[in-house]
């Protein structure tokens, strides 16, 4: 059994921790939550910062990625080859919103989203989803 360093009494639930000679973290468990909210805590500024930095780069990451696949994909239905009006339509179990995987996920997650779609332009999509969701039996006055 160890003793925890700060507490100072003898547990069995401590971190893994590879700089440590056996491998374990000097606090218990308990005392690194504490430690850790503490530190966190006092550079609770900075450490927003560098969160939302990090939101940011990953998400034009992940931006770019889906513009760049898009790049010489068109329309199943009409052709069009326009990346500003190509959008991702699913066509088995969807699982996740593509444009949610874009806020924070990764590319591989994206990718395995990507492979459950259709390329369509926004015109044929909303087509498709109109007639596939029964709006073209709605009368539009005008």
């Amino acid at each position: 059994m160890k003793t925890c360093k700060k507490c100072k009494l003898p547990k069995d639930d401590f971190r893994k921790s590879k700089k440590y000679i056996d491998n374990l973290d000097v606090y218990c468990k308990e005392c690194r939550r504490i430690a850790d909210k503490n530190s966190y805590n006092s550079n609770l500024t900075q450490n927003r910062k560098a969160g939302l930095e990090s939101k940011n780069k990953a998400r034009e990451r992940n931006r770019q990625f889906i513009r760049d696949y898009l790049v010489g994909k068109a329309c199943i239905d009409c052709g069009e080859d326009d990346p500003v009006v190509l959008e991702f339509d699913h066509f088995e179990n969807k699982k996740e919103n593509l444009s949610i995987l874009i806020q924070n996920s990764s590319i591989a997650k994206i990718e395995a989203e990507i492979k459950k779609c259709n390329i369509r332009c926004a015109n044929c999509h909303r087509r498709k989803t109109a007639i596939q969701l029964g709006y073209h039996k709605i009368k539009i006055v005008g």
